[in-house]
């Protein structure tokens, strides 16, 4: 891949912003995640911090569509940084992979992931332990449960 392929970062202009027109640059294969697509911009957080990155779908134009096997559109399964660029890393591999770059697209940010279990209970037992930190502040004793 070119290293002149960059994604321009649109996630801190507007936080609530959902859907972007977008063109596909580069379809990748990276050593370590996969299928990649570069594309001109993104609203995607890439994977940093201790937060996983954002997915999203990609909205193609229909005769692209048809020919890759994405009706719904390509989804991304998660964003990640390397070497200096932001990659949007594919659910699956296209069907056509040399028709997965070269177009104008519909980008669509995913909002509110499903969490799974393991997520829901790392945010559950530090909401317990303040409760009941709280509650003893307060001359209340409470039980564990």
């Amino acid at each position: 891949m070119a290293a002149d392929l960059q994604t321009e970062p649109r996630f801190y202009e507007d936080v609530y912003r959902t859907e972007l027109e977008v063109w596909v640059d580069a379809l990748v294969q990276d050593e370590h995640f996969g299928s990649c697509l570069v594309i001109s911009e993104t609203l995607c957080h890439p994977h940093g911090g201790g937060q996983k990155g954002d997915r999203a779908t990609l909205r193609l134009p229909e005769p692209h569509a048809r020919a890759l096997g994405a009706a719904g559109g390509l989804a991304i399964a998660d964003t990640r940084k390397a070497d200096g660029r932001i990659l949007h890393v594919l659910f699956e591999q296209p069907r056509a992979p040399g028709l997965a770059q070269g177009y104008t697209a519909n980008f669509i940010r995913v909002e509110a992931p499903v969490p799974d279990a393991a997520t829901l209970r790392n945010c559950i037992v530090p909401v317990r332990l303040v409760e009941s930190g709280a509650s003893r502040m307060a001359g209340v004793l409470t039980a564990s449960p």
